[in-house]
C-alpha cells in the first residue's frame, strides 16, 4: 500500500473544515441584532397604531418596506452562514453604511433637540444609535479576521 499524497490530505481537510469560531460568533450576533430590530419595529408599530393622529396611509407602506428589508437582511445572514463570500462583503458594506447613517442621525438629534424635556424615546433612540454601530463594527471586525477571510475564500463543501 502506498501512503496518501500529503497535498490531497490538505485539500481534503480544507474542503471539510468547520467554520471558524469568529464566523460562528459573527452569525450569532447578526441574528441577535436582527431579532432585536424586529422586536423594536413591532413595539414601535404597536405604539404608533395606538396613537391618535397617525396617518396609516404612510405607516402601512413604510411597514411593508421595513418588512421586506428585514426579510432581505435575514436572507443575507443565511447566505453568510452558507459560506457565500459575496454575502459577507455585501453585509459588511450595507451595515457599515447603515451604521454611518444611524450615527449621523444621533449627531443631528443631539445638535437639534425637538423637545426641551429628555424623555424615554430620546433615550432609546440615543442608545440604539450608539449600540447598533458598535455591534455592526464588531460583526465586521469578526468577518475581516484572517481565519474568517480564509474560510470564506475557500471553496465550500
Amino acid at each position: 500500500m502506498s501512503s496518501p499524497n500529503p497535498t490531497e490530505l490538505v485539500s481534503h481537510a480544507e474542503r471539510t473544515s468547520s467554520r471558524p469560531r469568529q464566523v460562528t460568533l459573527a452569525i450569532r450576533v447578526m441574528w441577535a441584532l436582527w431579532g432585536v430590530a424586529v422586536l423594536y419595529l413591532v413595539v414601535v408599530y404597536i405604539i404608533a397604531m395606538n396613537t391618535e393622529g397617525v396617518d396609516f396611509g404612510v405607516l402601512l407602506p413604510l411597514g411593508i418596506v421595513q418588512l421586506l428589508v428585514m426579510c432581505l437582511e435575514a436572507l443575507l445572514i443565511r447566505m453568510v452562514s452558507k459560506r457565500r463570500n459575496w454575502a459577507r462583503l455585501l453585509y459588511m458594506w450595507l451595515m457599515g453604511a447603515f451604521s454611518a447613517l444611524v450615527l449621523a442621525g444621533v449627531v443631528v438629534g443631539l445638535a437639534n433637540p425637538t423637545e426641551s424635556d429628555w424623555n424615554v424615546w430620546q433615550t432609546m433612540n440615543l442608545a440604539r444609535g450608539l449600540v447598533i454601530p458598535l455591534v455592526n463594527a464588531y460583526i465586521i471586525w469578526l468577518l475581516l479576521l484572517p481565519a474568517s477571510r480564509a474560510w470564506f475564500r475557500r471553496q465550500g463543501p
